[in-house]
């Protein structure tokens, strides 16, 4: 996970040398890891009963599977929020005003980009559970 969350630090232009100890925190708490899985997990958890134990078989109106990953997305991001502000609460509480600006930019920018990753994922794992869903094997589209 780390890996796709440095590259999309580097895309955005986020990484900056002079905070490399709050990259190296990130790494050694595995933070990296643990909202790699948050968002995983979130869809997962959502999509899989939604495919397999929601027993609606009219639940062919999109608003059904929208909400569903509205809701697994927004679960998502505030598991990462809450897991960021716990790893990185030293920062946070640090004395200098441009770190403590620094890591909440930080933990905004990985909120918002689990966000993002989570609504992909979802979308994608929709079109692989649906395959074999006997109830829902027409939505998303």
């Amino acid at each position: 996970m780390k890996i796709i969350y440095e590259n999309l630090e580097d895309l955005f232009g986020l990484f900056d040398s002079n905070y490399q100890t709050i990259f190296d925190s990130m790494i050694s708490y595995g933070l990296y890891n643990k909202i790699g899985v948050a968002f995983l997990i979130a869809s997962i958890l959502f999509f899989a009963p939604f495919y397999f134990l929601y027993k609606n078989p009219y639940a062919r109106l999109f608003p059904h599977w929208t909400v569903t990953l509205l809701v697994s997305s927004l679960i998502a991001s505030t598991a990462t929020f809450f897991i960021l502000r716990q790893g990185l609460a030293e920062y946070i509480l640090d004395s200098d005003q441009e770190v403590v600006a620094f890591t909440n930019n930080l933990i905004l920018f990985y909120t918002i980009t689990n966000l993002l990753l989570a609504a992909l994922f979802g979308l994608a794992i929709s079109f692989l559970l649906r395959k074999g869903s006997k109830v829902q094997p027409h939505l998303p589209f």
